[in-house]
Order: C-alpha cells, then sequence, then structure tokens
C-alpha cells in the first residue's frame, strides 16, 4: 500500500504531526495524523469518536503528553467515512462496508501501511464509536492488540437493551435518539443533516453531558468543519450507525453465543453521565475475560478526553506503565 504525505487540516498539531494518506484493500481511504518515534515502544493508535475525527485528540496532546507516551509513535487516524478518510457504502445495501469489523481491517491496514510493516501489534485507545471499532478489533485480532482502553461507551448490545420501554419508559432511547435517527433509512437523514448542518453539530457537544464544559472554537470548527464542507461523512456517519444497528448486534450475538470476549488488558474509562444511566463496570466484567481489566469514572462529560484531559492522560499513563509493552 502506497503512503502520500498531505497537508494537515488545521492548526491544533504541532509539526512534529505529518499528514498522511493510504488505499486500503477494501477502497478505502485513511487519513492519519501520525508522529514518529524511533523508540521501541509499541505503537499507539487513538481512535475518535462520534461526531467528531483525529482533531479530537488535540486537547490532550496540546496539554502535554504524559512520559508513557514518549518512544512510542503514535497514530491518529479518522475513521473511515468520518474527516478525511472516506468509504463508500455497500452497493448490496447491506452497511458491511462499516461494520466495526470493516472498519477495525481498515484501521490494522493501515497502521501496517503507515508502518511499513505487516501485522503490527498496537494498543489502542479510544472514544465512543471509535471504542467500538476497538473492541471489535480486540475480538477479531487479539493477537495484534496488546493493550484496549475504552471511553464513555458500553457494548453496542448492551446500548441497544436499554432503550427499551421497560427502562424507565424509553427514556435511554431519548437521550441516545441519534442512534435511531442516523440508523434510519437513507437518504432522510442525510437529507435532514446536509440542510443545514451546523446548528446540529455544534450543539452536540453540548447536550451529550452534564457538565459546564464549553469546546475552544478552533477545537469545535476542526470538528464541525468536515460535515458542513461536504455531504459525504454526513453519509459515513449515518453508515456506522446503521452498521451499528445490524451486523454488528449480529457479530456480537456470534460473540456471545460463542462464549467469546476480550481477553487482552483492558481500561475503561467513563463518566458519571454514562455511570448514572448503566451498571458501566459490571457489564464490562461480563465481556472482558482479563484479569487487568481496569475502570476508572472520569468527569461527567462524553467527552472525556476533551472535558478532563489531564484526568485521562494521568489514567492513561499509569495504564501504559503497567502493560510494559
Amino acid at each position: 500500500m502506497v503512503v502520500h504525505a498531505v497537508a494537515t487540516p488545521t492548526k491544533l498539531f504541532s509539526d512534529e504531526w505529518v499528514g498522511q494518506q493510504t488505499d486500503v484493500p477494501s477502497g478505502a481511504s485513511v487519513f492519519a495524523l501520525v508522529r514518529r518515534s524511533e523508540g521501541a515502544k509499541t505503537p499507539l493508535v487513538l481512535l475518535h469518536g462520534y461526531p467528531q475525527n483525529s482533531t479530537m485528540w488535540a486537547t490532550m496532546i496540546r496539554g502535554g503528553l504524559p512520559g508513557a507516551f514518549a518512544d512510542r509513535t503514535i497514530i491518529i487516524p479518522d475513521l473511515p467515512g468520518y474527516g478525511l478518510s472516506t468509504k463508500k457504502p455497500s452497493e448490496d445495501g447491506s452497511h458491511a462496508a462499516h461494520s466495526k469489523r470493516a472498519v477495525a481491517q481498515d484501521i490494522l491496514d493501515a497502521v501496517d501501511a503507515f508502518l511499513g510493516t505487516s501485522n503490527a501489534k498496537v494498543i489502542l485507545l479510544s472514544h465512543d464509536r471509535g471504542a467500538r471499532v476497538a473492541y471489535r478489533a480486540a475480538l477479531d485480532h487479539p493477537d495484534r492488540i496488546l493493550g484496549l482502553s475504552v471511553a464513555d461507551i458500553v457494548p453496542t448490545t448492551e446500548q441497544f437493551k436499554a432503550m427499551s420501554f421497560d427502562n424507565k419508559r424509553h427514556a435511554e432511547t431519548i437521550t441516545y435518539y441519534h442512534w435511531v435517527f442516523l440508523a434510519a433509512p437513507a437518504p432522510i437523514p442525510e437529507q435532514l443533516l446536509s440542510a443545514n448542518p451546523r446548528p446540529y453539530f455544534e450543539t452536540r457537544f453540548t447536550a451529550w453531558g452534564v457538565s459546564d464544559w464549553q469546546p475552544e472554537p478552533d477545537e469545535l470548527e476542526a470538528w464541525v468543519a468536515p460535515y458542513v464542507k461536504s455531504i459525504d461523512p454526513i453519509i459515513g456517519s449515518c453508515e456506522d450507525y446503521r452498521a451499528g444497528a445490524t451486523l454488528d448486534l449480529e457479530h456480537e450475538d456470534q460473540d456471545l453465543k460463542a462464549g467469546r470476549k476480550i481477553r487482552v488488558p483492558t481500561q475503561v474509562l467513563y463518566s458519571s453521565g454514562l455511570g448514572g444511566r448503566h451498571s458501566v463496570e459490571d457489564i464490562w466484567r461480563s465481556w472482558v475475560d482479563s484479569s487487568s481489566l481496569e475502570q476508572h469514572c472520569v468527569g461527567d462529560t462524553h467527552f472525556i478526553l476533551n472535558g478532563s484531559p489531564a484526568a485521562a492522560a494521568e489514567l492513561y499513563d499509569a495504564w501504559l506503565r503497567k502493560l510494559s509493552v
């Protein structure tokens, strides 16, 4: 796979971060910000959530990365369908192209291209939709994932279980209405969102949390601008949620029936908001078969890496030191 240097779309990162793009076997084109190191420690791959992109991680990085991030190559991709990463919807309408299984493979293929190797072993730090890609990668490729950190999610199956009349008369469904809205048949959500995208996407960051955290203007613009400039990220994110409501559930059902669990060292970070709606720690204990599972409540906004970047960085630092890889 050929790797091209591309201009970084933002001034949020210093010059040590280089924009790169590669086409992977599935047909996706993956953009990433890459900070290279000659150190021998396991590379880190940082995966963003909805409705953000790779620039989500700038808040924590601009605050100064702790010591365990040194001597590591760090790769921060835009998920296929988000930001500058592109992927066409499945022609057969199955949404398979945007299933977490397919996207996890895209990310690992892109990582190999960026590193100039094959079957690279990595540690995944992830949030929201990126965390769903990350734990699928840990399930499907446990030999390649040496550590898994997920932020502010419960597994997709558990989230859909909570969206029921029996759970406070659909209180969770109302809170997570976008799971249904974005998964609606094309082109309904695409047309509605593309007609006037800025107000919807700008308000997501204050709507999904109970804190008074507000994003910095330059960060907010980096997250919102792709949806304003092109309908492609709107289409890609809708396909992500459609896959989440169909194939991702099928894949997790297969895992559950087979007794397949996450068997890599796992860290779970969650907000008090998520913890107030789910028994987060009990849920993850039932999905992870690892003696090295650790869980921490961090702040009160869904956007943990932006609202509580110093606390998250400290927890990452301690966890990475324990992994010693």
